[in-house]
């Protein structure tokens, strides 16, 4: 024979919650019997609190997804404009390299000029009252005209050729920061820190309902609703079906056990 205790033979499960929290409520007291694991034994009074959380980081992430796809259409919208200007650009471009035509036609008349120029001073030389000095001077007039406007006409292609030149490099640049603009846009992960922030809203709102973590007994209640959590447990639960009972014995009389 033997002295023992009768103990549940899975023990017994403390059910509690972090230190600091305020009990709302309690739906089991002792005695009563749970049925199954995950059953609800009660919930904290920061249920609210954390509920309201998860809310508002879910509406602050589809503001933010409103926002980003707004930002997006912006900069997919500047993206066009840029092909448009770079389009625009190039063809001007192309427009101004037509004009060399243009000057190296005013070349050959002033080379025709020139010649002309020449043979009207021979022909003065030779014969004088061919010639008059009007004539001459008509002549030089025009051939100092066309020099003046195959110079205007040179510098203006310059300078029409260097502009054009700056309007494509600018028009590429726009275009590649608005591509860049898109690419950074269609990449960011900014979403998903909001998506952390719910989701670790969420465990800490599920840390606040007392799931059952057994089936069993409601064996003792340690704390009352208002109540707030400290290093005691708020109840404990153990399954009654199977019990075992603990004694001590001598040594010698084990072979007596069964």
């Amino acid at each position: 024979m033997a002295l023992g205790r009768v103990r549940p033979l899975g023990g017994v499960v403390s059910v509690s919650a972090i230190p600091g929290e305020r009990l709302a409520a309690l739906s089991v007291g002792e005695g009563d019997t749970i049925e199954q694991p995950g059953t609800s034994l009660g919930e904290l009074a920061s249920k609210e609190l954390r509920t309201i959380e998860v809310i508002g980081l879910r509406a602050e992430l589809k503001s933010a997804e409103r926002k980003l796809a707004a930002e997006l259409a912006v900069a997919k919208a500047r993206r066009q404009q840029a092909v448009v200007a770079l389009s625009r650009a190039t063809m001007e471009q192309s427009r101004v390299k037509l004009q060399e035509g243009e000057v190296a036609l005013l070349g050959e008349r002033l080379e025709m000029a020139k010649a002309d120029f020449s043979r009207l001073e021979q022909l003065a030389s030779d014969e004088p009252e061919l010639v008059t000095a009007h004539e001459i001077e008509q002549s030089a007039f025009a051939l100092k005209q066309l020099a003046s406007d195959l110079e205007q006409a040179e510098l203006a292609h310059r300078l029409a050729m260097k502009s054009s030149q700056l309007a494509v490099e600018a028009a590429e640049a726009d275009l590649g920061a608005a591509e860049a603009t898109v690419a950074q846009i269609e990449t960011s992960d900014s979403l998903a820190a909001f998506e952390h922030k719910i989701a670790a809203a969420e465990v800490q709102a599920r840390w606040t309902d007392l799931p059952a973590p057994c089936a069993g007994t409601v064996m003792r209640v340690f704390l009352e609703p208002g109540e707030f959590v400290a290093q005691t447990p708020i109840l404990q639960i153990a399954d009654l079906s199977k019990m075992a009972c603990v004694a001590e014995v001598y040594e010698a009389d084990i072979q007596w056990i069964r």
